[in-house]
């Protein structure tokens, strides 16, 4: 059951968002991913952009990668994933507690390469 159905107009009123979805801007293709990535100045915050949107990591997971995760040098490049920061601090397992290997796409090999 919705708890908030329980209160009455007003005080839902007081708890409704004032995001208007409508003036949002949000990435539809991959030219705007490309556009988004050109925009930043080379640094971090560029490639955990890259393999964010590249991987589909999550932002934990993200802040919790080491370069011996990353292996680049192989046919099929990939990131294995085993560790989170949560909550400012470095967690041994991922969100579903089962470590992955996610596999690097052509495009965020070079980004990657780069960066190293």
């Amino acid at each position: 059951m919705n708890p908030v159905r329980l209160l009455d107009d007003e005080d839902r009123d007081l708890l409704r968002s004032n995001h208007d979805p409508k003036k949002t801007s949000f990435i539809k293709s991959w030219a705007d991913v490309r556009r988004v990535l050109d925009s930043f100045e080379d640094g971090p915050t560029k490639v955990m952009y890259a393999v964010g949107v590249h991987t589909g990591m999550r932002p934990g997971e993200l802040r919790g990668l080491h370069w011996e995760n990353v292996h680049l040098e192989l046919e099929r490049p990939f990131i294995y994933v085993c560790q989170q920061v949560y909550r400012s601090k470095l967690k041994n397992e991922t969100k579903g507690r089962r470590s992955r290997e996610v596999p690097v796409q052509a495009e965020l090999r070079p980004i990657l390469q780069a960066w190293k």
